[in-house]
């Protein structure tokens, strides 16, 4: 892999005025505060997915995964949280990320007070890899061992990019897939693992001769 997305994670929060959910009137509900959020995210990040893209690793997106509110049935909220996953495009921050979507809720739900928290993860986007050398010597490995290879681009993130931002060429390359990776049997195939030790063998030979 030799361009891959960066993230962004981070948190909005909505308040309210807590009351018995038999007198609705007398309190101000924090999720249906947040709901009008939601409405303008969901526009917001299906604009942002048709205008924003990178030619091998696709368009910018935006989703919520996770909310949260209220302490009980009977009780109107007096707060309500949400989790937001930014995926970055190389040039792309977290920091401009995040203002881009404030600027708009604040544009396009004036009447709807909310906070933002400071970012929990904030990794940048691994630009495409230019070491030519590099890449060159670790397609032989690949190839002597495995017989071809692909370079790719994927949408996901890896720590690569906190290296390439100091100025430290940077691809990925191992065993497993994505899709079994962060699951409840999270593993990789042994013919792979000894596929890629004999991958990684080639590279460091081919280092010391």
């Amino acid at each position: 892999m030799t361009a891959h997305k960066g993230v962004a994670r981070w948190a909005i929060e909505t308040a309210g005025v807590a009351c018995h959910s038999s007198r609705p009137e007398k309190g101000e509900n924090a999720i249906y505060r947040m709901g009008v959020l939601l409405t303008a995210i969901e526009r917001f990040a299906s604009s942002l997915a048709q205008s924003r893209r990178d030619d091998r690793l696709g368009p910018a997106t935006l989703s919520v995964g996770q909310i949260q509110g209220g302490v009980s049935p009977n009780t109107v909220p007096d707060q309500c949280r949400i989790e937001l996953d930014r995926r970055l495009l190389p040039g792309e921050t977290a920091g401009q990320a995040m203002a881009e979507l404030e600027a708009y809720l604040r544009s396009n739900c004036p009447d709807v007070p909310f906070v933002t928290s400071t970012p929990r993860l904030a990794c940048p986007a691994l630009p495409e890899c230019t070491f030519a050398a590099g890449l060159d010597r670790l397609g032989r490995a690949i190839n002597q061992v495995s017989g071809r290879h692909s370079r790719v681009a994927v949408p996901y993130g890896t720590d690569a990019s906190t290296i390439a931002e100091q100025g430290i060429p940077a691809v990925v390359f191992g065993p497993g897939d994505i899709a079994q990776a962060h699951t409840s049997g999270e593993w990789i195939s042994i013919p792979q693992l000894r596929e890629a030790v004999g991958v990684y063998t080639r590279m460091i030979e081919s280092l010391c001769c």
